[in-house]
C-alpha cells in the first residue's frame, strides 16, 4: 500500500523559512562581518542563499568613501517574481486575507532594510523588523555574498 507524503502547509512552509532565517541570522554573525566600509569604492552585487519556499533575494549597493551611497534590496518569490502588490495572492489573483496582509507587511518593509545598510553601511546593524523577518536573513546573506566580492 503506497501513501502519498502529505503536502506541507503553509504554516509549515514560513516556519521553515523562519528556521532558515534564524540559523542564517546565526551563522552570518559568526562567520564575517557584515560592515561594507571595507570595499573599495565601487557597485556591488549579491544574492542570497534560497529560503526553503524557494525564496531567494539580490542586493546591489554602491561604496564610496568607506559609505554604503545606495542599496537597492529585492526578493524574488519561488516563481520568479519580485515581492510587490501582488505578493501574496493566489495563482489565480485571489487573496486569502490574512496571509495577503501578513506577505504585503513584508513587502512594505523589505526597502527599509536598503535604506538602513545606506545609513548605518554595516547589515549587522539593520533590525528585523517585525512581520519581515524572513525577508532579513535573506538580506544579510545577499549582503554577505556581495561583501565576499568587494575584496
Amino acid at each position: 500500500m503506497s501513501r502519498e507524503k502529505p503536502k506541507p502547509t503553509r504554516k509549515a512552509a514560513a516556519l521553515g523559512a523562519l528556521t532558515l532565517a534564524v540559523a542564517s541570522t546565526m551563522l552570518t554573525g559568526c562567520s564575517q562581518s557584515l560592515d561594507a566600509s571595507v570595499c573599495k569604492d565601487g557597485t556591488y552585487e549579491g544574492q542570497s542563499q534560497p529560503a526553503p519556499d524557494g525564496q531567494h533575494a539580490l542586493i546591489k549597493f554602491t561604496v564610496k568613501g568607506q559609505k554604503v551611497t545606495t542599496a537597492k534590496f529585492t526578493v524574488i518569490d519561488e516563481h520568479g517574481r519580485p515581492h510587490d502588490g501582488e505578493y501574496g495572492k493566489t495563482t489565480t489573483g485571489h487573496t486569502d486575507g490574512k496571509f495577503y496582509q501578513r506577505a504585503q507587511r513584508a513587502v512594505g518593509a523589505e526597502p527599509q532594510y536598503a535604506q538602513k545598510f545606506v545609513e548605518t553601511s554595516d547589515a549587522d546593524k539593520v533590525d528585523v523588523i517585525a512581520g519581515a523577518s524572513i525577508s532579513h536573513g535573506l538580506f544579510q546573506s545577499a549582503v554577505e555574498d556581495a561583501l565576499g566580492k568587494c575584496g
